[in-house]
This record gives structure tokens, sequence and C-alpha cells, in this order.
């Protein structure tokens, strides 16, 4: 009896130490996938007022509330397209590192 259960404590024990090594490294590889995009910076400069409805939906899509406000978001292809249709009301700054705030 005592063999059986010295085993299956083994087996638990790996159970354990391969679980935990799989979540290691998918946070690793999370990580890694943040680093490879960088973060864009885009502070709304001039008020989504008086402008065309698909620019106000737009700047809301972003996050961009009011003038002077500061969002982060990585630079992926779908908030270029955004960045690029609202350009004229925005600047748009490459950041290093972890969106400020977050821990990881």
């Amino acid at each position: 009896k005592k063999q059986t259960q010295q085993k299956k404590e083994e087996r638990d024990d790996h159970k354990a130490r391969t679980t935990q090594e799989e979540s290691i490294m998918a946070t690793r590889l999370v990580l890694q996938r943040l680093r490879e995009k960088p973060l864009v910076c885009i502070s709304l400069h001039h008020s989504g007022i008086h402008q065309q409805r698909t620019f106000q939906e737009t700047l809301r899509t972003l996050g961009l509330r009011r003038p002077n406000s500061i969002v982060y978001h990585r630079n992926t292809p779908d908030i270029r397209g955004k960045i690029r249709k609202v350009k004229h009301l925005i600047t748009v700054q490459e950041c290093d590192g972890i969106i400020p705030g977050t821990v990881f």
C-alpha cells in the first residue's frame, strides 16, 4: 500500500510541476507577444464636435473622450486604420515598454 501511495504522490507532484511549468511558459509567451508590438500613445488635441459622425465614433472606439486625453494601444493594423482616419484630430507617439498602470 505504501508503494502505491508513493507512486500516486509522485504522479501528483509531476502533474503539479508540469502545470506550473506550462503556466510559466504561457506567461512568458504572452509577455513576448506584448513586446513584439510596441505601444502607441494617442492624444486628442482637437474636439470631435462639428466633425462627421464616423470621426466621432472612431474617436470613441479609440477611447478618446475629451481634448487632451491620452490612451495607449498596441500597434496593430486595426488601430493604425483608426489613427489614419482621425489623424487631423490627434497626435501619435510610439512608446517603449508596458502600458503605465498595468501589472504583469
